[in-house]
């Protein structure tokens, strides 16, 4: 199927979603029955049982739970005498004493059977007819948000922002410090737009070749504006969020970051590369000559509603600061000796592009001094890019693997340290993606 077919039949998928999603807000926004409020799933320490599902009772009446469950990645049957008051949160906890204790909250129910990935879980509440009530299909990473890092010592949980916003939506939610049995810290009656579904077209585009950038905006007091900046970071110039971190795990945050950010304004009217007024897919095209070879791209989108509600994505909370994308016009040839005064010996940029390439985007100091500097210890300490099959991975931190031996073989041995939320995914020799 042609490019340009494929997308339009995105397109008509993605105004059937619309459609779905926009039935199942005006159902929600009836309020008449309870929803999922607020998950707590990645407790940073794992010695600790602390983690819950809070529902809400959002209705003028008082809801009998006898014969509900929840259901997904854990399970747990409400018992007979169960009981939600209006406007009301019940709390089911993994250990409801350590409920009490942490948090000082009494009332809890549980424990629960099963567990709460991490990286992902679907959780549904079911009336008595196994009918599913509300449902939160969370991710860690945009369109969710991005929790298990400590802020202030306490680990995050995602929370609904309303609950009249739709629960299987990621912009629904947000991370802030646990409330169980309480309102939720990110409650407003506003909402920015939900964004979605950000991607750009080519994957991996090559020098001079225009790059289209879509993404899916949604808002029931109709979408203001959607705006895209972008920033360039050239070959043998490369900068980042962070400069080099220090031994205890901090870093001086790099001013080169925050300068240097143009704007394309992103649109939904039908022309040029936005195909189809109106389905809420909004693009944007970075021109064609700024894309040059191995130029790192990053990129971020504003959006804001009728009523002035904004929001930026990737939201604040993501380590990965920006979504991204490499200009690369293939793997040139390679010419070399194995030993000084050898005829040199040429392979073909086709035989280098067989195997997998992997870029390290990073100063040229930095990666003398990770690999020849003496550094024996533990920390992550520098920071760079790491781009594999077209894949940006911006903001990672990288140092030498083992120990002085590695002196010994001329050739650098690295260890790389990922973002929350953007594990990387590598293949083996027969192109299978690794399980792990």
């Amino acid at each position: 199927m042609p490019p340009q077919t494929m997308r339009l039949a995105l397109r008509i998928v993605l105004r059937a979603f619309l459609l779905h999603a926009f039935q199942v807000v005006c159902a929600q926004a009836g309020e008449t029955a309870p929803v999922i409020n607020e998950i707590h799933y990645d407790e940073a320490d794992k010695t600790e049982a602390s983690e819950f599902i809070e529902i809400y009772n959002p209705t003028d009446a008082a809801i009998s739970l006898a014969g509900w469950e929840i259901s997904g990645g854990v399970d747990f049957r409400f018992p007979a005498a169960s009981l939600i008051e209006s406007g009301a949160y019940l709390v089911i906890a993994q250990d409801p004493a350590t409920i009490t204790r942490k948090f000082r909250r009494n009332g809890s129910l549980g424990p629960w059977s099963g567990r709460l990935r991490n990286s992902g879980e679907t959780v549904s509440l079911r009336d008595p007819d196994g009918a599913v009530v509300s449902q939160a299909d969370y991710r860690l990473g945009f369109p969710w948000p991005t929790v298990g890092e400590p802020v202030d010592g306490v680990s995050p949980s995602i929370q609904l922002i309303h609950p009249g916003l739709e629960t299987d939506l990621g912009g629904s939610w947000r991370s802030a410090r646990p409330t169980p049995g309480l309102q939720n810290e990110v409650y407003s009656t506003e909402a920015p737009p939900q964004t979605r579904q950000v991607s750009h077209y080519p994957l991996q585009p090559r020098s001079n070749e225009p790059v289209v950038i879509t993404a899916l905006v949604t808002d029931p007091d109709g979408v203001s504006s959607v705006l895209l900046s972008y920033q360039i970071v050239r070959p043998g110039a490369y900068f980042g969020r962070y400069l080099k971190y220090n031994q205890n795990g901090t870093a001086n945050i790099d001013t080169a970051y925050d300068r240097g950010w143009g704007e394309l304004p992103m649109r939904d009217d039908g022309q040029g590369d936005d195909e189809v007024a109106g389905d809420g897919v909004y693009t944007a095209t970075v021109p064609f000559n700024l894309n040059r070879n191995r130029y790192l791209t990053r990129y971020r989108i504003t959006v804001e509603d009728a009523d002035g509600n904004s929001v930026r994505v990737p939201y604040e909370d993501d380590p990965q600061f920006n979504f991204a994308y490499f200009v690369y016009n293939g793997t040139p040839d390679w010419r070399g000796a194995i030993r000084e005064g050898d005829s040199p010996v040429t392979y073909s940029g086709e035989l280098m592009s067989s195997i997998p390439t992997y870029f390290l985007l990073s100063r040229s100091t930095w990666v003398d001094d990770s690999q020849f500097g003496g550094y024996r210890g533990a920390e992550y300490l520098w920071p760079g890019t790491l781009v594999y099959e077209g894949k940006v991975y911006d903001h990672i931190r990288y140092r030498p693997r083992g120990g002085v031996h590695r002196f010994q073989y001329g050739k650098n041995f690295w260890k790389f340290d990922f973002n929350r939320g953007h594990r990387f995914q590598a293949r083996d020799e027969y192109g299978n993606e690794y399980e792990t």
